[in-house]
């Protein structure tokens, strides 16, 4: 019966571990609002549709960031240095599908996991 009390009392101590763990991971992702990632893919996809010459659609994406900005209160340098970014790391950016052909919107989403990026992102 001890061996049981003994595996038991570990089981708990690894669940409350991992509980804790979590915690901390998910209170790292909210010192960053979710407007400030859905803002930088806005503004990266207006980008994107720029380059591919759609005007229209750019023109929706800016839209949408800048309604995305009215909501937040970041410093201007915050998201100067974000477009400055994603300026660079869309000229940069080498991500091809499986047919060769050049992806250029998966770079909006991608560069929200780049460690650089994310600092960018903390207050």
């Amino acid at each position: 019966m001890s061996l049981f009390n003994c595996i038991k009392s570990t089981l708990i101590v690894c669940a409350f571990s991992l509980c804790l763990s979590f915690g901390a991971i998910a209170n790292t992702h909210n010192l960053v609002p979710q407007d400030l990632e859905y803002w930088t893919i806005a503004r990266c996809a207006g980008m994107v549709s720029k380059d591919a010459g759609q005007t229209a659609l750019q023109d929706d994406w800016y839209l949408t960031a800048s309604a995305l900005l009215e909501r937040q209160s970041y410093e201007i340098e915050v998201y100067e240095a974000i477009n400055e970014y994603l300026v660079d790391y869309l000229a940069k950016s080498n991500l091809m599908s499986h047919q060769g052909t050049k992806i250029r919107s998966l770079a909006c989403i991608k560069v929200l996991a780049e460690p650089t990026f994310r600092k960018l992102l903390l207050p």
